[in-house]
Order: C-alpha cells, then sequence, then structure tokens
C-alpha cells in the first residue's frame, strides 16, 4: 500500500513494483531493460508498457518526481528516507544472579549479544545498547523506563553462571500494560549459549508474529565459547571507552580471532578500535596507519560474514575521514542501514557524510533517526550542535550545547560545542569559561586544549593564546592529529600564513577534518586564499562530491 500523509494512492501492481525499484536506487539512473526484465521477466513486451507506468507515477507525485535520463533509464529524484518501524524495543542488561556477583562483564556482554540477536527481527526498532543499559539496576518502573526510551516493548531478565553451567531467565514486556508478554527460564552449558541468544530471539519474534530470518551469523554461531567469552569481555570494555579501557578492549578482541580465526564481530571491533584510535579527538595514532588497519580487519570481517552492519559502518567511516570519498561513504552507510535499520553508528556517521556534501536537510534526518535509536547517547545529542554550527547556525549550536550541559555538566562535548557557539555569536568571556570546562571535564584533551587556545585568541588575549599553543605543541610535538586545530587558533590569532601552514600540514597528515573544509564557517578568513583553493582542489574526493551534491 502507497500512502500520501494518512491517504492512500491508487496504483496498478506493476506500476508499485515500479515505484519501489526506483526508490531503491534513488538518485541513480536504472537502465530500462533492467526495469523492464525485473517487471516482466521471461515475458516479451513493449517497451511502451513501462512509458505507461512511468506515466502513472507522474501523475501521482508529480513530473519532476522521476527523470528520463535520454538513452539510457530513469531516477528517482525525491530525497528518500527509512522509515523507523513502529514497534520499538529495548533491552536492559541481564541481572547477574551469579554468586558474588563476579559476573558482570560476562552478563552485560551476553546482554548485548541479546540485544543483537533481536535486531535482526523485521519491523523492529530496538534502542540501542548506550541508552537501554543506563537502567541497569533502576529503581525506575516499565512504564518510566519506556517513556524515557520511546520504547513499546522491553526485555529483561537475569543470568546465573556457575562453573560452565548458565541459568538464563528472560522476559518479554508490553510497555503499555506492563505485563509479561512472553517468559521463560534455560539451563544450558555455557558452549551452548549461542542457542540460548536464538531461542530468545525466535520467541521474541513469535510474541509479536514476526519471523526470524533463518540465516544464521556465520561469524559467530560456530566459535568456541572460550573466544565467545574474550569478545564478550572486549564489548564490555569498549563500551566504556575513552581511556586505558579501549586498549583492554582491543586485547580481548585480538585474543578471540587467536583463538576463532573467523569470528566476524571480533573482527569488526579491533577494525572499529583503529578507526577510532586514528580520529580526531581520540586518536593516538598515525591517521594512515590506524585507518589502514580498520579497513583490513573490516574487509576480513566482510569475507566472513558479507551482512555485518558494523564492518560495513567502519568502512564507511574510513572513506569518509581518512580517503574523504565521500560516494564510497554514503554507499557504506546505506548499505549497513539496509541490514541492520537500528544501527545508531550508521546513521550518525551518515549525516557526516551528508554534512561534508552540504546536504543539511538530509543530514539532520539521519541525526534524528540515530537519536531516535539511541536517545540517551550524550554524543548523538551533541552531535545536532555540530550539525547546526556547519549549517550556519550558532544559536541553535549554542541551544543544542546547552541542552547537552543541562543533562551531564560533565560531558567535556557539550561545554565545546558551547564555547563553538558563544564564539560564533561573539560572547567571548562565555566561550572561554566553556572551554576551560571542556578541558577539565575532558582531562587536558588536545582537541579541548585547542579549542580553549582559539577562545583566548578570539576574545583578544593573545598573550594566554600564544602560551597555550606553545605548551600544547611542546608536550604534544609531532602529533599529526593538531594541524586542522592549531590552524584555526592562529587563524583567530590573525596570521594566516601559519593557519595555512598547518591546514597543509593536516593535507599531508590526512586529518579527517579534510573533509569538512569547504564547510567549516570558522575558516571563511581562509577562502579567497589560493593556498586554500588549492586545498579543496587536492582533496581525492573533489570529483565524488561534486557527483552527491
Amino acid at each position: 500500500m502507497l500512502l500520501r500523509g494518512a491517504e492512500r494512492v491508487s496504483l496498478v501492481p506493476k506500476a508499485v513494483e515500479l515505484l519501489a525499484l526506483l526508490v531503491q536506487e534513488a538518485g541513480r539512473i536504472v537502465a530500462r531493460g533492467k526495469l523492464v526484465e525485473s517487471l516482466w521477466p521471461d515475458v516479451i513486451v513493449e517497451e511502451g508498457n513501462l512509458t505507461k507506468l512511468v506515466f502513472q507515477l507522474r501523475q501521482e507525485l508529480g513530473d519532476d518526481a522521476i527523470e528520463t535520463v535520454p538513452k539510457r533509464g530513469y531516477r528517482f529524484t525525491r530525497k528518500v528516507v527509512a522509515a523507523l518501524p513502529v514497534e520499538a524495543l529495548a533491552v536492559l542488561p541481564f541481572v547477574d544472579m551469579s554468586e558474588g556477583r563476579t559476573e558482570g562483564s560476562f552478563c552485560e556482554g551476553l546482554s548485548e549479544e541479546i540485544l543483537n540477536a533481536v535486531s535482526r527481527i523485521p519491523g523492529i526498532k530496538v534502542v540501542s545498547r548506550t541508552s537501554s543499559f543506563r537502567f541497569g539496576g533502576s529503581a525506575l518502573d516499565v512504564k518510566e523506563v519506556a517513556r524515557v526510551l520511546s520504547a513499546t516493548l522491553l526485555i529483561e531478565g537475569s543470568i546465573r553462571r556457575s562453573g560452565q553451567n548458565l541459568r538464563i531467565s528472560a522476559r518479554l514486556v508490553d510497555c503499555a500494560s506492563g505485563y509479561q508478554r512472553w517468559g521463560d527460564t534455560f539451563e544450558r552449558a555455557a558452549v551452548d549459549v549461542f542457542a540460548v541468544q536464538r531461542e530468545i530471539a525466535r520467541a521474541v519474534a513469535k510474541s509479536l508474529q514476526r519471523d526470524l530470518p533463518e540465516a544464521e551469523d556465520p561469524g559467530a554461531r560456530a566459535v568456541g565459547f572460550e573466544a565467545y567469552e574474550l569478545y564478550l569481555h572486549g564489548r564490555y570494555y569498549w563500551n566504556r571507552r575513552p581511556g586505558e579501557v579501549v586498549w583492554q578492549a582491543l586485547r580481548c578482541f585480538e585474543q578471540a580471532v587467536e583463538n576463532e580465526p573467523r569470528f566476524a564481530a571480533a573482527w569488526a571491533g579491533i577494525a572499529d578500535i583503529y578507526a577510532t584510535l586514528g580520529s580526531w579527538e581520540n586518536g593516538v595514532l598515525e591517521p594512515d596507519d590506524a585507518h589502514s588497519k580498520a579497513r583490513r580487519f573490516a574487509a576480513r570481517a566482510l569475507e566472513i560474514d558479507p551482512e555485518l552492519a558494523e564492518a560495513h559502518t567502519t568502512l564507511g567511516y574510513t572513506a569518509l575521514h581518512h580517503e574523504v570519498e565521500l560516494e564510497r561513504s554514503e554507499e557504506r552507510f546505506r548499505h549497513a542501514l539496509t541490514l541492520n535499520p537500528s544501527y545508531a553508528p550508521a546513521h550518525h556517521w551518515y549525516s557526516h557524510t551528508l554534512v561534508a556534501a552540504g546536504r543539511f536537510e538530509e543530514s539532520m534526518v539521519e541525526s534524528r533517526l540515530a537519536l531516535a535509536c539511541d536517545p540517551m547517547n550524550l554524543l548523538l545529542t551533541v552531535h545536532l550542535g555540530w550539525h547546526h554550527h556547519m549549517a550556519r547556525e550558532p544559536a541553535l549550536t549554542l541551544e543544542q550545547a546547552g541542552r547537552v550541559v543541562a543533562l551531564d555538566a560533565r560531558y567535556h562535548s557539550g561545554h565545546y560545542f558551547v564555547g563553538w557557539g558563544c564564539e560564533a555569536l561573539r560572547e567571548m568571556d562565555r566561550a572561554v569559561e566553556a572551554m576551560r570546562e571542556a578541558v577539565r571535564w575532558s582531562g587536558n584533551n588536545s582537541v579541548m586544549v585547542a579549542g580553549l587556545a582559539r577562545a583566548y585568541a578570539a576574545a583578544g588575549d593573545r598573550a594566554r593564546a600564544l602560551a597555550t599553543v606553545e605548551e600544547l605543541e611542546r608536550e604534544r610535538a609531532g602529533r599529526a592529529l593538531l594541524g586542522y586545530e592549531l590552524a584555526l587558533v592562529h587563524l583567530a590569532l590573525g596570521d594566516r600564513e601559519k593557519a595555512l601552514q598547518h591546514l597543509e600540514r593536516a593535507q599531508r597528515d590526512r586529518s579527517g577534518w579534510r573533509a569538512y573544509l569547504s564547510r567549516d564557517p570558522r575558516l571563511d578568513p581562509l577562502r579567497s586564499e589560493p593556498r586554500f583553493a588549492a586545498l579543496l582542489a587536492d582533496r581525492r574526493a573533489r570529483s565524488s562530491f561534486d557527483s552527491i551534491k
């Protein structure tokens, strides 16, 4: 059924099929021959039949909805957004009922894997762990948790581990009524944990009158329990980043693939870590080295399991922030979301690609879809402030960042973007204070310190700005990821030459910020400079950037 708002649109079945084919390839040319073959397989028909269907669609959708490309085919021109399912399911962390309560990381990791298993149920939006796991041990009742998470269904339960034996209790709760829709207890050997996850997912799907896809995940279901337990510990540490726990997560994932070389999810975890370690705020590795490893390990994961949304997302991230290949990153993110529409990181990083392409309206849609999947994630919430900054809406940047600070005054990125908004609005005293808070709560993160130096410079405190920059360069000598930030400081100091030198360094070091050179309003004073124009022209993504505007 096709709806326009609440009104049903009457189309013949073949016209609906044609629309579906065009929408799936929105923005791309679909050859006439391919359309005819798909609509009338093994039947010889006149091309006029296709023309009539296109005419019908244009009558309902408007002439500009479908473009005719002479001698080639048709292209659907309207913006297409994947709708989130109506039913929203949240999985709370299962309670550790083991003696001594010593299995916390195992229980949390297993709860996350149950979340991943039920995310395979068609037509269900699954709330991301970042949000749902905040309610572990909460005294709030089901209805209040559901209200905060915008969930209609909850899965909760407990795990008792005794040696190599598991007792897992789980139940599915209808949030509106508070009644249990399904519940069961599973007593199994630990090595049968995969089967339990599958049984829970299948039971939940059955209670919702949906079918769980039968395809097994070839990268997880065949692994041994020792490797799987290492993987669960790795997820536990990874979800507590940043900090030294990242290295603990990496060690766990590496040990998991040493034990089980065909463990796709563990390879994807390694790839995700390296992509993060080569990024600006969290980066401690040279971008070339980190992103090269991220691509290699993500590709390894996809060799084992081609339908792993996490690995496709990592490849999209590296295509955007290292190779600056916007068209390729968009393809990766869209494919990841086809595989898992509830995967918030794919929505989030896809929104970054759209910002880099100047497609701000679409970026906001993806940003809000990410938040719908993970409503309590502070990173996704503050990201809206970054989006407004790039869209040249400083008042909205400040408003959004202020909301984040109100939610958690210890979250450094909230203060950081308050500083951005205040600087753009020329509220300089407030900008400096916000950046000081960002430095304080981040533990002197280099990017936050550079932001403070820029705030000093923009406020006219040249001496403090220079002193902060000198200290930053001395303590972090040679760190590749700071070229862009230092360029912004020197630009605020009025030194265009040094600003350009640092941007050129960022270009050589392949900083992820290169993707946003043409969007960041803070770089406006350089846009008439030939060297800045050369930086834009030198980006590998220039042709693909232009092609997806």
